[in-house]
């Protein structure tokens, strides 16, 4: 009796013994293919169930994120991006290396009866107004 086998699935001579397996109740399983390859399958199967999870956790941390961002009324708009321009600019001369300007915030547009154009290029000129004032 041969003491190797060809993978079905690798095309690799191995051992026999890269081909059994044990089953639930102990008892021994002989594979086409070899224990590695036999794994890959169960293996990638294990890891697109974890990656899908983490992915959705992920999706629930940019989620919650986004729901503790202030909401700022568009009539507040300009004033917050003053007061935010002030504190960087502040900073930015006590300290040396400071990272680029950045924020975040939801904006309440509820009050405007603009098409999203208009009101993204109203939001646009308060941030250049802003930005001129510096």
């Amino acid at each position: 009796m041969s003491t190797t086998a060809v993978c079905t699935s690798c095309s690799q001579l191995k051992s026999l013994s890269d081909f059994t397996g044990f089953r639930i109740k102990d008892t021994i399983k002989q594979y086409r293919t070899c224990n590695s390859c036999h794994v890959k399958p169960s293996q990638r199967k294990k890891n697109t169930k974890k990656r899908s999870y983490e992915d959705t956790n992920s999706l629930e941390i940019v989620k919650e994120d986004t729901d503790s961002l202030e909401v700022v009324k568009i009539t507040n708009f300009f004033d917050f991006i003053m007061q935010l321009l002030s504190i960087y600019t502040t900073q930015l001369k006590n300290e040396k290396n400071m990272p680029s300007f950045h924020f975040e915030c939801k904006v309440d547009i509820s009050t405007l009866n603009n098409s999203a154009k208009k009101v993204a290029d109203y939001l646009v000129e308060l941030i250049e107004k802003a930005d001129e004032f510096l």
